[in-house]
């Protein structure tokens, strides 16, 4: 079976969707002849490719940098707003599902519109005996926290920090010349 979807306005578009030769169903532009979206037999979604080989696969081509996907928020009021990127596992004694905000971008403030108000940190997350903790934190100056919230410093790390090699050293640079 086929749909032939036609826009009759000006910069109209004409569409098929259609029961594709590989047992999926594809969303094909006539107008621009290309393949837009195509769900797989197995289920798999493509956008952009015709043969993803994920769940979901977006797939451009493109010169510089290209947004795969863009998670949004749009709610300007809050304080601590954020948008995630979550994965989910699940258990096999019942099925359940546990996920969790892994990546997350979260205001640091209430963005008014002004430019000195719009930061945001990027913070990581994972899962232990069933609890959600954020264990990384970088900030909207930079600085990077491991196991603290709130880092002060370039780097700050809340515990034991092992480095280990054949040769292993710890190098301190003094570049204002203290003594």
């Amino acid at each position: 079976s086929r749909y032939i979807l036609a826009s009759t306005g000006t910069g109209g578009h004409k569409w098929t969707m259609a029961a594709g030769l590989s047992g999926g169903l594809d969303f094909y532009d006539y107008t621009e002849s290309a393949y837009r979206m195509r769900i797989d037999s197995s289920g798999n979604v493509g956008i952009g490719t015709t043969s993803p080989d994920a769940v979901l696969e977006t797939s451009t081509s493109a010169t510089g940098n290209t947004v795969g996907a863009l998670l949004t928020n749009t709610n300007g009021a809050g304080t601590a707003d954020s948008v995630s990127l979550s994965f989910g596992l699940g258990r096999s004694a019942d099925g359940y599902i546990r996920s969790v905000d892994a990546v997350k971008l979260l205001k640091e403030q209430q963005w008014t519109g002004t430019a000195s108000t719009v930061d945001a940190a990027l913070v990581f997350s994972t899962v232990a005996n069933e609890t959600v903790s954020e264990q990384m934190r970088i900030t909207a100056t930079g600085n990077v926290g491991i196991g603290t919230t709130n880092p002060t410093s370039t780097l700050q790390v809340d515990g034991q920090v092992l480095i280990s090699a054949t040769a292993p050293f710890l190098d301190f640079v003094d570049t204002n010349n203290f003594t």
